[in-house]
């Protein structure tokens, strides 16, 4: 089987790794909803304890979406990044879309 990398360069394979890097970003971004959202019931917004409950959730469970946005950002910059060297698209010509306004 031919490959067509050449030594050295930086390639995932097609823009399979970036579908599967935001799919995993997406996924934790679900996990904190999912997180977040079963620790509010039963809502008792004048309980200390709930408050307590409630804000430890949310900062304990901030890593999920931070990690999400740094995959997300990586899915973004990698499928740029295919469409600038392996199809030989400037981010100029992406922009054709602002250049109906």
């Amino acid at each position: 089987m031919a490959s067509s990398l050449k030594p050295g360069s930086l390639h995932w394979g097609s823009s399979s790794s970036a579908r599967g890097l935001s799919l995993a970003g997406l996924v934790l971004f679900a996990l904190y909803g999912s997180i977040v959202v079963g620790s509010l019931f039963p809502i008792q917004l004048l309980a200390s304890a709930w408050q307590l409950k409630l804000g430890s959730a949310l900062i304990n469970a901030a890593p999920f979406p931070l990690i999400g946005l740094g995959l997300l950002h990586l899915a973004s910059w990698r499928d740029s990044y295919r469409d600038v060297h392996e199809t030989g698209a400037t981010p100029m010509k992406r922009l054709w879309l602002f250049k109906l306004f």
